[in-house]
Order: structure tokens, then sequence, then C-alpha cells
């Protein structure tokens, strides 16, 4: 992917099964990372360092 390119990733919390998609983008310069919790069960869905970002997560339902 180039710099300012986007992409939508599902993601599932590995302590409840809740379903998350959010939006990856990239940039040319290292980012400061970050990392996201489940909103109902608090355990970390992902975390990242680099060249991309993760933005707008939005819940999409229970793995079955």
């Amino acid at each position: 992917m180039l710099p300012g390119s986007i992409s939508t990733e599902r993601f599932t919390c590995p302590k409840c099964g809740l379903g998350y998609q959010a939006i990856k983008e990239w940039f040319p310069d290292d980012v400061s990372g970050g990392r996201f919790e489940c909103i109902e069960c608090f355990a970390e869905v992902h975390s990242w360092t680099g060249l991309y970002d993760y933005i707008g997560w939005i819940p999409v339902g229970r793995s079955s």
C-alpha cells in the first residue's frame, strides 16, 4: 500500500468474541501507534506501531 491509502480490516476480541471493523490508514512516517480495547470486556483486541494507524472502530457482532 502507498502512504495515504486506506483499507478496512476486521478483528475479534480474544476474550468475549465481539467482532470489530476498523479503517487502516498508511502514513509516510512512523505514527505513535496505539491499542484498541473491547467495549464489553476491556480485553485488548489489537495493538499497533509503524507506518499505519487504525481509526473508526465499530462493533460488527459476535463470531459464531
